[in-house]
């Protein structure tokens, strides 16, 4: 194999990473909890069915790791736009200005290097 090849390989397995792994665990992220969204969901998941669930968002987890990728939670952390993408803003007694209230989506890094910024809810 050239360097060419593994270039394209490389390249191939980022974009099926954003493209369709990141957006499945975003969507298990919210059913299971992990994550919020700015309108509640109406549909709920039976124990067991949230325990699998579960379960394949936790190895998939494992796997990402395995190849460099992994997820950041920034709840509660000063607002960064370079790791950061503001979705809106609030007011909030509890939280300082310019802190992370809510984390609508977790961000990712792969080898040190920003995949896709968190989505995040930001005090004022």
């Amino acid at each position: 194999m050239c360097i060419r090849d593994s270039f394209l390989i490389a390249e191939r397995t980022e974009s099926f990473i954003k493209n369709h792994v990141l957006k499945a665990l975003d969507r298990w992220d919210l059913r299971l909890g992990f994550t919020s969204e700015e309108s509640s969901i109406t549909d709920c998941l039976s124990g067991i069915a949230k325990q699998f669930l579960a379960r394949v968002h936790h190895a998939l987890l494992l796997w990402l790791d395995g190849i460099g990728v992994t997820s950041f939670y920034p709840e509660a952390e000063p607002f960064n736009e370079m790791l950061h993408h503001r979705h809106s803003q609030v007011h909030q007694r509890t939280i300082p200005a310019g802190y992370i209230s809510t984390v609508l989506r977790s961000g990712y890094l792969r080898d040190g290097k920003l995949l896709r910024r968190a989505h995040v809810i930001v005090a004022r």
